[in-house]
């Protein structure tokens, strides 16, 4: 045909303009058939090739089969039980080798199918010969149509251009996929999609549906910086606050504004929501890419999304399964890992970490304290570190978060203090620090705004944070909360840092308003703070105890070592708190101050009913006059005029004021606690709310009530 038309072009015979515009045509019209025959050359290859694919994928699985087949035969006859655990590696060899073949073969029939739909551009473009100069309107780039002449792209033109830029961009084109990423970053959840908008991601939606998550880690690292329009585009496409636009019809390539969707998990690729929604560790490897490609995306678009919750979700059946967690070793060994489950499901915690909804509504759901349990119960390859990002975040949480990230917080510190979690006699006779020491720095970094809320200070009875103790009563769960915390050193500083000066400031705080107010005849929040300090002092002891005693044998020489343990910890940790910097006007160090001597073996109680140690007294009776004692000279500081009779002239400093415990000798702290008591006993109500302290830290600390 070619040939045919190159002979009908005008000779010497034909002279002038006219035969010169019929030459021009002639030859493009010639043109035109020569790239025709070269498409159907193309075409042909691309047939062959996808008939390659199928019968090497063919040839691949009967290998497999094969292979499986004759493993299973070469079994030594064994027992039922032995026979399914020698078929498991085997099961799980084969699965792998299918999934390698189908993924293989997605992989080639993708870029087949990418290399026809170019073809089909091309042919498409031989349709629309125009054969004379001047005729459609382009604009500057020669690619968009603007028939109005108002310098812009026709509305038509905007779905086509959003269909070749998808192509082009999911074929590697990164300057397509700087067009695509333009589009998708300008989309806020919850507002209305511009046509531009609603095209690209409906492009989006489209054109992925199909490919394997192989080959979209593959798009997603050609794209250098514009990789991120893939994760980008799931987030948006499964979430339920954005509505865009999709085909009539499968046969439809471009989007109709007309026939409008919500965002859901069924708009995700096909081999992402499948991997996703597989039981147990079926997946992994295409689990685990998908939770790099999401990582790879926009932190602000992982916002309640079904992405996420399906990712969370696969993260939680993964860890259910029989072969995730090994059994522990009888030896004292620690908990059993997978290296190869192991940091596919960290990097699914990674990837998720950024959507604090998700996060929240899978803590609070049905599978919550088994996900919790999961999590704290297993030995991580990286010390759960990516498991803490789940939890860490409740102390910097986003504008507008802050309800959210108390609720959360609130879920897992009831998990760290129940006394049925376990984590201070885990496998091994292990804490959870020993095991998981980054998981227990997110814990302590997550919880550390809430200390406050959980000794009854500042806390809303409807919404947030709520205490996890009655307030009454022993504060037991607080005080394991604490222990388990204390069970890595570096998380154990921090936390209880934060928790003395908190203590401390209450203190502080009730003495500004008894001198203020001598009568206490008010309703001003501060009159709970001298029981809310003797909470959590109550707390810091009282963990520090439980994590010291968790495995000592049931004798008073092991109790004294422990105890002592507990105390040189609160020591380090209330020097850390205060070193030598003044706070507030405060004296510092006041360490000896408030804990005075160390524990001796006399301090170790044994109960004369059952003649088994007490393990459950976190300060001696010596402590806790000390921090009686501490609160007094709080208040009567502020109270008291210079050079008061009350105190003895060597009590009183040169300028007649009262000096702090930590300055007088031990051998007249008892005379210097005397004349404290004598002056705040002067202030009825006052000296009441300091009898209600000492009670609280006497019941809180496992003493006896003081008569």
């Amino acid at each position: 045909m070619k040939s045919t038309i190159e002979s009908a072009a005008p000779d010497d015979r034909w002279q002038g303009s006219g035969s010169q515009a019929y030459a021009a045509a002639n030859k493009e019209h010639a043109g035109v058939y020569e790239k025709l025959a070269g498409l159907d050359k193309k075409m042909a290859n691309e047939v062959t090739n996808a008939a390659n694919v199928v019968t090497a994928g063919r040839t691949q699985l009967n290998a497999t089969k094969s292979w499986v087949d004759s493993m299973v035969a070469s079994l030594p006859a064994t027992n039922a039980q032995d026979r399914e655990r020698k078929l498991i590696p085997i099961a799980n060899q084969g699965i792998t080798q299918v999934n390698n073949t189908v993924q293989n073969a997605n992989k080639d029939m993708f870029a087949i199918g990418m290399r026809v739909t170019g073809l089909r551009g091309e042919f498409d473009a031989l349709t629309n010969q125009k054969f004379a100069p001047g005729s459609e309107k382009k604009d500057a780039e020669g690619l968009k149509e603007d028939k109005d002449g108002d310098g812009k792209p026709d509305q038509d033109d905007v779905h086509k251009q959003a269909e070749q830029d998808v192509q082009d961009a999911l074929g590697g084109n990164k300057d397509a996929a700087a067009r695509v990423d333009d589009a998708l970053s300008g989309i806020t959840p919850g507002q209305k999609l511009t046509v531009e908008q609603g095209a690209y991601l409906s492009q989006m939606q489209a054109q992925q549906h199909g490919m394997s998550v192989e080959r979209l880690k593959e798009v997603r690292d050609q794209l250098g910086e514009h990789g991120d329009i893939i994760p980008n585009s799931w987030q948006l496409m499964s979430n339920k606050d954005v509505e865009f636009p999709t085909t009539k019809t499968e046969q439809e390539a471009l989007d109709d504004p007309a026939n409008m969707t919500r965002g859901g998990s069924d708009k995700l690729p096909e081999s992402v929501t499948k991997a996703l929604n597989s039981s147990g560790v079926l997946y992994t490897d295409q689990t685990r890419d998908i939770a790099n490609i999401v990582k790879s995306g926009d932190d602000s678009l992982q916002k309640g999304t079904e992405l996420d919750r399906a990712l969370i979700g696969k993260a939680d059946r993964m860890m259910d399964a029989p072969i995730w967690e090994k059994d522990p070793a009888s030896n004292g060994q620690e908990v059993g890992r997978d290296p190869y489950l192991d940091p596919a499901v960290s990097d699914v915690f990674s990837a998720v970490s950024p959507d604090h909804e998700v996060i929240y509504d899978h803590l609070n759901s049905d599978k919550g304290q088994d996900f919790l349990h999961d999590v704290n119960h297993h030995a991580w390859g990286d010390k759960g570190e990516a498991a803490g990002s789940l939890f860490e975040w409740t102390k910097d949480a986003p504008a507008g978060e802050s309800e959210l990230a108390a609720d959360t917080a609130n879920i897992y510190a009831k998990y760290l203090g129940d006394p049925g979690s376990g984590l201070l006699d885990l496998p091994g006779d292990k804490t959870l620090g020993q095991i998981n020491e980054e998981l227990v720095r997110a814990y302590g970094t997550g919880l550390e705004p809430y200390q406050l809320q959980m000794v009854g200070e500042h806390y809303d009875s409807q919404h947030g944070f709520q205490p996890i103790d009655n307030l009454e009563g022993n504060m037991d769960n607080t005080k394991r909360l604490f222990a388990v915390i204390d069970s890595d050193n570096v998380a154990a500083e921090h936390f209880n840092k934060a928790a003395y000066e908190h203590a401390l400031n209450l203190q502080d705080s009730f003495a500004d308003l008894a001198k203020s107010n001598p009568d206490l005849v008010t309703t001003d929040k501060r009159l709970d703070d001298l029981q809310s300090s003797a909470r959590l002092l109550g707390a810091i002891n009282g963990g520090a105890n439980l994590e010291s005693a968790a495995h000592i044998d049931n004798s008073r020489d092991a109790a004294l070592k422990a105890a002592q343990e507990s105390y040189d910890n609160r020591k380090l940790w209330l020097d850390t708190a205060l070193g030598n910097v003044p706070q507030g006007g405060r004296v510092t160090p006041i360490v000896d101050a408030l804990l005075g001597p160390a524990p001796t073996l006399d301090d170790i109680k044994i109960d004369p009913a059952t003649g088994k140690v007490n393990t459950g007294i976190s300060a001696t009776d010596v402590q806790v006059q000390r921090m009686v004692a501490n609160a007094q000279y709080e208040i009567a500081n502020r109270m008291a005029p210079a050079w008061d009779p009350h105190f003895s002239p060597e009590f009183l400093n040169d300028a007649g004021q009262l000096k702090s415990p930590l300055d007088i000798p031990s051998d007249q702290r008892t005379i210097y606690n005397a004349q404290l008591l004598s002056y705040t006993s002067k202030y009825g109500t006052i000296d009441s709310f300091i009898g209600t302290f000492r009670d609280d830290l006497n019941r809180i600390n496992g003493l006896p009530p003081k008569s």
